[in-house]
C-alpha cells in the first residue's frame, strides 16, 4: 500500500470511528437518566483522534527516519577507499547507490553500488510491509481503546479541547523555529557574503551580474563590481511603477462602478 493509500486508509478508519463513538454517546444519552457531559461529537472527535492522531505520528516518524536508517545501513558496502574517504567522497556513493534504487542508470554499475541498491530496494519493501502492519494496527487499537472509554461521564470536551490546544503549541513552536532558522540562515550567508564582496561595493555598485566567473574573480578579489545593488533596486522600483500604474487605476475605477453605479445584481455578482 503506498504513502497516500495508506493515510486515506488511516483517515477512513478515524471517520468510521467518529461516526460510531458520536451514535454510542447519542445512544447512552437517548436510554440512560443522566445527561452527557460533553455533546455527542465531542465523543466522535474524540474516537476519531484515537484512531487517526497516533498512527499519522508513526507513520511521520518512519518517513523521515527511514532514509537516515538506510543511508547508514548504505555505508556498510562501501569499499575501504570509499569509507576512509572525505564527505564528500561519501556523499558521491550515496548518490549512485541512489541512482541504481530509482533506476538511473548510466554506463556500467560497480558491484559493490548494485549490490547496495538491491539491498535498499528490500529495506523499502520491508519497511512498506511494516509501515502497513503498524500504521493500521495502531488506528484501530486507538480507536477501539477511545471508544471504550465514551460513557455519560467522560469529559469529553476537554480532552479533545487539550489536545488540540497542544496540536496548536506544536504548530506554533515548529514555525517559530523555522523562522528562526530561516533568520540565522540568512545572516550566516550574509556574513559570508560580504566576507567576499566588501559592503560599499555591494550597496553603491553600479552592476549586477552573478555569474559563475564572477563569483571566482570575487574570491580572488577581481569582480568587487560585478555584485552592485542598484540595479536591481532599479529594475524592482521600475517594476513595482508599472504595476501600479496599471493596478491602481483599474482597481480605484472598479471600485468606483461598484459602489456608485452597478445595479444590486452586478454589485451581488461580480463584488465577491
Amino acid at each position: 500500500m503506498s504513502f497516500f493509500n495508506l493515510v486515506l486508509s488511516v483517515l477512513v478508519i478515524g471517520a468510521t470511528f467518529f461516526v460510531f463513538g458520536q451514535r454510542a454517546a447519542a445512544g447512552q444519552q437517548a436510554t440512560g437518566t443522566i445527561k452527557l457531559h460533553s455533546r455527542s461529537h465531542y465523543h466522535g472527535i474524540w474516537a476519531a483522534i484515537t484512531s487517526t492522531l497516533p498512527a499519522l505520528l508513526i507513520l511521520v516518524a518512519l518517513g523521515l527516519g527511514k532514509d537516515l536508517l538506510f543511508q547508514h545501513w548504505a555505508r556498510d558496502f562501501f569499499p575501504p577507499e570509499v569509507s576512509g574517504g572525505n564527505a564528500v567522497d561519501r556523499a558521491i556513493a550515496l548518490a549512485k547507490i541512489s541512482n541504481v534504487v530509482a533506476g538511473i542508470i548510466f554506463g556500467e554499475v560497480e558491484p559493490w553500488v548494485q549490490s547496495a541498491g538491491e539491498a535498499w530496494i528490500r529495506w523499502e519493501s520491508n519497511t512498506i510491509v511494516v509501515a502497513n502492519i503498524l500504521v493500521l494496527g495502531i488506528s484501530l487499537t486507538g480507536g477501539l481503546l477511545g471508544y471504550q472509554r465514551i460513557s455519560l461521564g467522560f469529559r469529553a470536551r476537554n480532552h479533545v479541547e487539550r489536545i488540540l490546544t497542544w496540536m496548536l503549541i506544536g504548530s506554533s513552536t515548529v514555525a517559530i523555529f523555522t523562522t528562526i532558522g530561516i533568520v540565522l540562515s540568512v545572516l550566516f550567508e550574509s556574513i559570508r557574503f560580504f566576507k567576499l564582496i566588501p559592503p560599499q561595493d555591494f550597496l553603491f555598485g553600479l552592476e549586477w551580474n552573478p555569474q559563475f566567473e564572477g563569483a571566482e574573480r570575487a574570491g580572488s578579489g577581481g569582480g568587487t563590481a560585478t555584485y552592485g545593488m542598484i540595479p536591481m533596486f532599479v529594475g524592482t522600483f521600475l517594476i513595482s511603477f508599472i504595476a501600479l500604474a496599471v493596478a491602481v487605476p483599474v482597481g480605484l475605477f472598479c471600485a468606483i462602478y461598484l459602489a456608485e453605479y452597478a445595479t444590486p445584481r452586478v454589485r451581488g455578482i461580480v463584488k465577491p
